[in-house]
């Protein structure tokens, strides 16, 4: 499934909470459509708010994890590439060739 980036200079966690917001007020109005309650209604945009005020609290307060760079096992990528029977390559991203089996030595 597909999705939208967000657009850039748009922090994700603001894009999350406009998203959460817009749904809360939609959701809000089916409420009030459906029951015909402005009480429940108004209650039920409450507790979006207060759940959305805790999505943001929640992105803002974890801290983020720095993750260890890991060595690439590529013992186990060439061996899969082996087993292949096409002409396998692997690049990383800056285009340089890190891993290929026998058919592509051959074909190159």
């Amino acid at each position: 499934m597909a999705s939208h980036p967000i657009p850039a200079g748009l922090d994700p966690t603001r894009a999350a909470a406009i998203v959460a917001g817009a749904t809360t007020i939609v959701a809000a109005g089916i409420v009030l459509l459906l029951v015909g309650s402005l009480a429940a209604a108004a209650g039920f945009l409450a507790i979006g708010i207060i759940a959305t005020g805790a999505l943001i609290a929640w992105r803002l307060l974890a801290a983020p994890v720095a993750a260890a760079p890991q060595a690439v096992d590529w013992e186990f990528t060439r061996a899969v590439a082996q087993a292949s029977s096409d002409a396998v390559a692997i690049t990383d991203r800056a285009g340089r060739l890190v891993c290929a089996n026998d058919d592509y030595e051959a074909l190159f």
